[in-house]
């Protein structure tokens, strides 16, 4: 895990680089595309960071549940 946190930081930092250089050389559209893809990846990994977060919490049907940080409180 570490190691993969490593290397999607180091993804983000080198999609916001390669963003910067594209912008310093006036290739605004390439630089919207790869400043896109930078943030596209980033949703993405903080959406799987989250659901195996919760992949351990057995909901039941028709039992409401209430999230909040890393924490699940049952509603009633």
């Amino acid at each position: 895990m570490a190691n993969n946190t490593n290397t999607s930081w180091e993804r983000i930092q080198q999609g916001v680089s390669d963003t910067e250089r594209l912008i310093g050389q006036k290739e605004y559209n390439a630089s919207m595309i790869k400043a896109r893809q930078t943030l596209e990846f980033m949703v993405k990994l903080l959406s799987e960071r989250s659901r195996r977060r919760f992949q351990c919490i057995q909901c039941q049907p028709g039992i409401s549940y209430a999230f909040s940080g890393s924490l699940c409180f049952y509603r009633q």
